[in-house]
């Protein structure tokens, strides 16, 4: 019988745990834990002295393909040694902000009349991104179907 490499993907929002969790597997299963930069990395890195909540859409959207680029990048050798690894977090996490952001809006955590400015002159905009979305959770998918495994 063929010994099947484990890929275990701990995801959820900002927050709630992930990296605890993943550590906490790692440490008790001995299974290597993937070690990509988190958010607040990147953001650091791309916007200094930004906050989520201010983030325009184009920074968000950067911030979501640099994420994306930093997964990828730190699972792929892992994937093609067919190695365990334990992911905290997962190329899935920024398709479905972006596409939840979409649905209650692009900064959720603004104060509300920021929220209704954003709103009115995001209209066409938010058109956009949700065709931007479907197109990217297209490739999203794939990529977790073959990294993986069971979705």
């Amino acid at each position: 019988m063929e010994n099947k490499a484990r890929h275990i993907v701990i995801s959820g929002t900002y927050s709630t745990g992930k990296t605890t969790t993943t550590t906490a597997l790692s440490i008790a299963t001995g299974i290597p834990m993937i070690d990509a930069l988190s958010a607040r990395e990147i953001l650091i890195t791309l916007y200094p002295g930004r906050r989520f909540q201010d983030m325009s859409m184009t920074e968000l959207l950067a911030l979501g393909l640099y994420r994306f680029k930093e997964r990828i990048k730190a699972e792929t050798s892992l994937v093609i040694n067919k190695s365990d690894f334990i992911s905290d977090g997962s190329v899935l996490n920024e398709w479905i902000y972006g596409t939840v952001r979409t649905k209650i809006g692009i900064n959720p955590g603004a104060v509300w009349y920021q929220q209704f400015i954003k709103f009115f002159l995001g209209l066409n905009a938010n058109r956009f991104m949700k065709k931007y979305l479907n197109g990217y959770g297209t490739v999203v998918n794939d990529y977790a179907k073959k990294s993986y495994g069971r979705l």
